[in-house]
């Protein structure tokens, strides 16, 4: 008898002293993955959202982050809206989208974008169309080499002025070298990030260049430096993700979704947008 109470008393106490543990492991649990058309809801209402703040500088980092997108109406649409912002910083980075994704049929929009009276716009427009291989893209090229226009006719007042501004044209041309997102038009955040950490801008540029490399190695790299404690670093990582076109690395952009910050954010959802099947633009509000 007494045998029997000490294996049931036993066993009770093992209940006992193991039932919290399986009841904590229950509630550490990973949810449930969302569906993934859900997934993209979330997504492009980040990028939505995005546009519309009242701050340039995300408005500028959302557009941005649009550019690894496929032209899709909706997608472009947005964009082409974006050229007529008051910020010069917001229609830059809506003109260097629209020439990242090869957006044909914005030609005529980027062709009078060219004339923008903010220079860094004509620059970034000369820039989309070139990537679309469009005359007029040249042609502006062309009055930044020699300073004068193909016709023969005067340049602008305020072309002219640009062209003999050291200053601003230093910074037009950093915006465009250090085109990859997160700057994205914003050239005095970049100068300030670069005075303060030299080596997250090189690393976000080494990442880009892992997007197209076939190494699995090199995409689980991509993968932990979508996790880096530098956020520039984090955003090209997304990115590049984005741009393999690996559809079973979409689960690893989840979470950047929710990063601290706002131009990862916008690039996590930018790139789930591309590598969902399915496409882009899910809704509109």
């Amino acid at each position: 008898m007494a045998s029997k109470c000490n294996v049931l008393c036993a066993a009770v106490l093992s209940i006992t002293l193991v039932a919290p543990f399986l009841a904590s492991g229950q509630q550490k649990s990973a949810p449930p993955p969302k569906p993934k058309g859900e997934l993209r809801e979330r997504s492009w209402t980040l990028l939505q959202d995005g546009v519309q703040e009242k701050d340039w500088k995300k408005r500028a980092q959302a557009l941005h982050a649009m550019g690894v997108m496929r032209p899709e109406p909706q997608t472009v649409k947005m964009l082409e809206g974006a050229l007529d912002d008051k910020a010069p910083e917001v229609r830059v980075a809506a003109a260097s989208s629209l020439g990242e994704m090869h957006a044909t049929s914005s030609i005529p929009r980027l062709q009078a974008a060219v004339d923008d009276k903010d220079f860094s716009v004509s620059v970034a427009a000369a820039s989309a169309l070139v990537m679309m291989k469009n005359d007029a893209g040249y042609d502006a090229d062309y009055e930044m080499l020699t300073g004068q226009r193909k016709s023969g006719e005067p340049l602008t007042q305020q072309a002219e002025s640009m062209l003999h501004d050291r200053d601003k044209m230093m910074l037009v041309a950093f915006e465009e070298g250090m085109g990859f997102v997160p700057f994205g038009g914003i050239g005095v955040a970049a100068f300030t990030t670069l005075r303060k950490d030299s080596a997250g801008p090189i690393r976000a540029n080494a990442a880009l260049a892992l997007a197209h490399d076939p190494d699995p190695r090199s995409a689980k790299a991509l993968v932990l430096a979508a996790g880096d404690k530098d956020w520039i670093v984090r955003s090209a990582a997304i990115k590049a993700i984005a741009l393999r076109g690996d559809v079973s690395l979409l689960s690893q952009l989840t979470g950047p979704l929710d990063d601290k910050i706002a131009a990862v954010r916008y690039e996590a959802a930018a790139s789930i947008l591309r590598l969902s099947p399915g496409g882009g633009a899910t809704a509109s509000r």
